[in-house]
């Protein structure tokens, strides 16, 4: 088996910085990731591509697996399932949050192994915001990309943990 060592930001909790090791079978070398559909109400639509394009970016950046458009040795595909508003925290003037949660199931597929090989992997994420933010506002867009890159983390480190 090939090794990918990584070292990548893990922007939950404190932010700390960890090597991560993946692993694909040497007959891997390729990767198509499919634009994830929007089955949950509210996601902005370019969420998608932006979720896609995150996933391709680590796959360039940290492995020696490359990305393709069609007939990829490793599929990733899936939807985004859930996009939720949740208010945490005191209910007192100034200390409210919002919790953005976006859940994602991400497929994986593997063309090339000797017997067919697949798995899911279901991948929940959340952002907290200050202030009461309704599912109509329009969420900053670094802190939508934050959100994003989190679970385009966990989808890319899902690929690398059934060989």
């Amino acid at each position: 088996m090939r090794k990918a060592a990584a070292l990548l930001l893990l922007v939950s909790g404190c932010g700390v910085y960890t090597f991560v090791g993946v692993e694909f079978p040497d007959q891997v070398k390729t990767v198509e990731v499919v634009p994830f559909e929007i089955k949950a109400a509210q996601v902005p639509p370019y969420v998608s591509s932006m979720l896609a394009e995150q996933i391709q970016s680590m796959f360039n950046l940290y492995t020696d697996v490359q990305t393709v458009e069609k007939n990829g040795d490793l599929i990733i595909r899936g939807a985004i399932t859930g996009y939720d508003f949740q208010p945490v925290g005191a209910y007192t003037e100034g200390a409210q949050l919002t919790r953005i949660v976006m859940t994602v199931r991400a497929e994986y597929l593997c063309t090339v192994c000797d017997t067919p090989k697949s798995w899911n992997k279901t991948v929940k994420r959340y952002i907290d915001l200050p202030g009461i933010v309704l599912i109509q506002d329009v969420i900053p867009q670094d802190e939508l990309e934050r959100l994003v890159e989190e679970v385009a983390i966990d989808v890319f480190h899902g690929a690398g943990k059934e060989w």
